[in-house]
């Protein structure tokens, strides 16, 4: 299932004008690049350890690396390791920017900045204030709710805090580990971010790569939810504007 971007824009336009169109438009493109900017750096990121380990995937091999056991090898190793976490800090923080993006593509499809209730300045644009305004309108329930998924899932408060931890604080490391336990649910090496306490909450150890991949998928396929609705919500708009 893919959101139909043009034939919102075109039921919104006809609705709202072409002025109200040019805010609401950047918005939507700019979740596309961000999508596209997640991706990136997650198979940059995946792909730059991947080709250097590809053959090291025995345990024993992959721990001599660990230790350090040839300098030379060792310190390609460190500097792979440094980019592959360029790659997936910055799809972190891509990630966590698609809320705050679609906050501002919910506040101007569903015509908030156009009612004096619910117009706010543009600093003051976030999921939050955006949630409690659709709670004013009752047609607006389905997507209150999809927005509540969004950001109300433990796996979306860890990459807000570690994000935010990151940003204001310092960047949390992301060693290279080798599990020494069997267990189909988790990899058997792999960047695994250390735990980290932020604002009272404190986080265990996670394994990156499996984290991101499902957190990505979990958020896409709201986001296209969260479209589908405003389309079909600005679509009735203006079938009863059209009477």
């Amino acid at each position: 299932m893919e959101w139909n971007v043009k034939l919102l824009l075109e039921d919104f336009s006809c609705l709202y004008g072409e002025k109200q169109s040019d805010l609401l438009s950047p918005c939507i493109y700019s979740i596309v690049d961000r999508e596209f900017y997640a991706r990136f750096h997650f198979k940059e990121g995946t792909k730059l350890l991947k080709e250097f380990l590809e053959d090291k995937d025995d345990q024993n091999a992959l721990i001599m690396l660990v230790l350090h056991k040839d300098q030379d090898e060792s310190s390609e190793f460190y500097l792979r390791r440094r980019q592959a976490k360029a790659h997936m800090v910055a799809c972190m923080q891509s990630l966590h920017a698609l809320s705050d993006t679609l906050a501002h593509v919910v506040y101007f499809a569903t015509g908030q900045n156009r009612d004096k209730k619910t117009c706010l300045e543009s600093k003051k644009v976030l999921m939050f204030s955006v949630q409690k305004a659709l709670e004013l309108d009752p047609t607006k329930a389905e997507i209150e709710g999809l927005l509540k998924q969004l950001t109300e899932h433990i796996d979306y408060r860890y990459l807000a805090d570690i994000v935010n931890h990151s940003k204001h604080r310092r960047i949390i490391g992301t060693p290279f580990s080798v599990s020494m336990i069997e267990d189909a649910d988790q990899p058997p090496y792999g960047l695994q971010l250390e735990a980290f306490e932020y604002e009272g909450r404190t986080h265990s150890s996670k394994w990156l790569e499996p984290f991101l991949e499902r957190e990505y998928k979990r958020q896409a396929d709201l986001i296209i939810q969260i479209g589908e609705k405003l389309n079909r919500w600005v679509k009735n708009k203006r079938t009863i504007a059209d009477l």
